[in-house]
């Protein structure tokens, strides 16, 4: 999975490839799939040893299935680069950028992440270009960090027009003298803004709104056993999430109008649908907040309405054991 990968190289750094290497690969792969290692190694200026790396560390993870033929991206390997939150134009813009050729990248969701946009231009440079200019959406508009004035109304529009832009995105835009150039550029800088979402368990937390239902899978299977196999949902605010169901996950593109509440609002929410799946049966969704906001919601579908005392006492006393299967057939015990 992409997560992983770059999990892999943040606390692995290596010489011969960069977060870039991997986002690169997965977008060829994606575009010209199936592809073979060698054709990899010359769009990516690595040698065949490295790029054989990669590829086994992206097949591990189930993102892409290789044949004689090449590789080529299975869906799940889609939806991890999906996941990322990132989308990439070449771009005209010259009064806020320095160099011939500009590409801008779209980060969604990360511009509290951002500062001032030096740690951005920074990373860009690191890449090879010639800078980068951060911009971050607020009441519409595409700003600098710290000074909502500029640029003006007429190049936020032009790049509301390039991009779906909502508040609390960021745009990252590289340059530079080349657009390969450009693009490492502005893809590092966004790469590295997102890093702390990569990095499990860390300063940053477990938890992170970029969190697919692949992510979430194992964490549902065990709250749905501890809570004696009723329905629970988990889902994360910019992906959708799973559901089990007698020991089963039964969707993994789950979501539900009170689990969206709950992530709106920030606030726990009891309630008792009156239509539905669940019409009459009590439901409880509690969002996770990580720095003042909600990245992650669990819900509960209360079958038994029995306090957790007395729920546990049931569940041991009947001695439950089930085993899971999830859709691909993977047994979790």
């Amino acid at each position: 999975m992409v997560a992983s990968l770059f999990a892999y190289f943040m606390d692995n750094p290596s010489q011969r490839y960069t977060i870039y290497h991997i986002w690169k690969m997965y977008s060829i792969i994606v575009e010209r799939g199936p592809v073979g290692r060698k054709e990899l190694a010359e769009i990516l200026d690595l040698g065949e040893g490295t790029v054989r790396t990669i590829m086994e560390k992206m097949k591990e993870d189930g993102s892409i299935e290789l044949s004689r033929r090449g590789a080529s991206i299975t869906d799940q390997g889609q939806r991890r680069l999906s996941s990322l939150g990132i989308e990439i134009q070449p771009i005209e813009i010259d009064d806020i950028t320095l160099g011939e050729i500009d590409c801008a990248v779209l980060a969604r969701c990360v511009a509290p992440l951002v500062k001032d946009g030096c740690e951005q231009r920074d990373d860009a440079v690191k890449a090879g270009a010639i800078g980068a200019t951060t911009l971050i959406a607020i009441g519409g508009r595409m700003v600098f960090p710290g000074d909502e004035k500029y640029p003006d109304q007429s190049t936020s529009d032009k790049l509301n027009q390039l991009f779906r832009i909502r508040d609390g995105d960021a745009l990252i835009i590289g340059t530079a003298n080349s657009y390969d150039v450009a693009e490492k550029g502005a893809v590092t800088a966004a790469l590295r803004l997102h890093a702390p979402s990569f990095k499990c368990g860390k300063e940053n937390g477990l938890l992170s709104e970029f969190m697919d239902p692949e992510d979430v899978k194992c964490l549902a299977i065990a709250i749905h056993e501890l809570v004696g196999y009723m329905p629970v949902a988990i889902r994360t605010k910019n992906q959708l999430g799973v559901l089990c169901e007698e020991g089963l996950i039964v969707s993994d593109r789950y979501t539900g109008p009170y689990l969206e509440e709950a992530l709106r609002t920030g606030k726990t929410l009891r309630t008792v649908p009156k239509v539905g799946l669940y019409t009459g049966v009590p439901v409880i969704c509690v969002p996770i907040q990580r720095k003042g906001k909600a990245v992650l919601v669990i819900g509960l579908v209360d079958l038994t309405k029995l306090s957790i005392h007395d729920l546990m006492g049931r569940i041991k006393r009947d001695g439950l054991q089930i085993q899971y299967k999830t859709p691909d057939s993977v047994l979790i015990q």
